[in-house]
């Protein structure tokens, strides 16, 4: 089972926007290199898509990090600190590495004699923290999807070469990175200032929150708005309400209307409790 764990710990201790020091990709399963490259251009493309983060490749800095990429493994060892700090102070927060498991290409005779292919790949993504190697999460994904056993690639037209096959799968990877940088690269940020409040004054309507177009908001993404509380030692979040985004104002900046706990909201900044501004919370 696939399995990802939030990194929104890590990233709050930078910038809201992380550097994602994206690494070469394994081949394990030995298929072509060229059908590797397919796979990690189009993720570095979805990643790149989502405008969330700094994006270092590898592949065209290998002259300046040959030592780092020699001693990189999937994730870093423990004690090989040395290769984190060098990536650290080059400025990289999150390291992403993957592993290119198997790539089938079954083809199939059509009538009057051409040949038809099919492709699926299978990939696991890594996301490692950059200042001490620990791996912050991982997930494997198998695309296309199908459908009744049918590959939906298989459906979109008739390939008549393997690497024709392959490369029709750069649209499904792409778009499988929006929903795998949403878990990995949560959006935080702060109320920044109350902007309306309704007319009795017990709620608040609109608000500004400290992210903008830096962070990859547009108009009409939903945030969910959190309670931090320190409880004992520890901290907790709770979600008290829900916002959309009306106007994206700047690179740090963008108003937003209050769509759920108005009342909550407006009590939590008036008693100058930390509110917090996240991602929408995956439903479970």
């Amino acid at each position: 089972m696939a399995m990802m764990l939030s990194v929104a710990t890590i990233l709050g201790a930078f910038a809201a926007k992380p550097t994602v020091y994206f690494q070469e990709f394994e081949n394990t399963a030995h298929v072509k290199d060229g059908w590797v490259e397919t796979v990690r251009g189009a993720v570095l493309e979805g990643f790149h898509n989502t405008n969330r983060m700094v994006i270092v490749d590898a592949v065209t800095e290998k002259s300046r990090y040959e030592e780092e990429l020699r001693r990189l493994q999937d994730n870093l060892a423990a004690d090989d600190l040395e290769t984190a700090e060098a990536l650290k102070t080059r400025g990289a927060h999150v390291l992403l590495n993957g592993d290119v498991t198997s790539v089938t290409v079954p083809g199939s005779r059509l009538d009057g004699g051409t040949m038809s292919y099919d492709a699926t790949v299978t990939f696991t993504l890594r996301v490692v923290n950059a200042l001490d190697g620990s791996l912050l999460g991982t997930k494997t994904f198998t695309l296309p999807k199908s459908a009744m056993g049918i590959s939906l690639t298989s459906l979109k037209g008739v390939y008549e070469t393997e690497d024709a096959a392959v490369q029709a799968l750069k649209g499904d990877i792409t778009k499988a990175m929006k929903g795998f940088v949403e878990e990995s690269f949560p959006l935080v940020g702060s109320v920044e200032d109350i902007d309306a409040l309704s007319k009795n004054g017990k709620e608040v309507e609109t608000l500004y929150v400290g992210l903008g177009s830096e962070d990859g908001l547009v108009k009409g993404l939903k945030l969910d708005v959190k309670l931090e509380q320190k409880i004992g030692k520890r901290t907790a979040q709770k979600t008290i309400g829900e916002i959309e985004v009306v106007e994206v104002s700047g690179d740090d900046i963008a108003l937003c209307k209050v769509k759920k706990g108005g009342v909550e909201i407006k009590n939590a900044l008036d008693q100058q409790q930390t509110v917090l501004v996240t991602s929408k919370s995956k439903k479970k």
